[in-house]
């Protein structure tokens, strides 16, 4: 009998990792998503302070 629960308790061990596997990666696309915003609004800011850093320079030389 042993033999037969084997499998069983094997194949319960790879759902439960799974679903778990599952909830950590939706909890890392939130997180993912949450530090891209945080980032966005951070360099939203700094355009405000900073316009200067974030408009391209007109004393551009060509090395052609």
């Amino acid at each position: 009998m042993p033999k037969t629960n084997e499998p069983k308790n094997n194949f319960s061990e790879l759902k439960e990792k799974f679903e778990e596997t599952q909830k950590e990666l939706l909890y890392l696309k939130a997180e993912n998503e949450y530090l891209k915003g945080l980032r966005r609004l951070r360099m939203e800011q700094q355009m405000l302070e900073n316009p200067e850093l974030f408009t391209p320079s007109k004393d551009i030389s060509s090395s052609h």
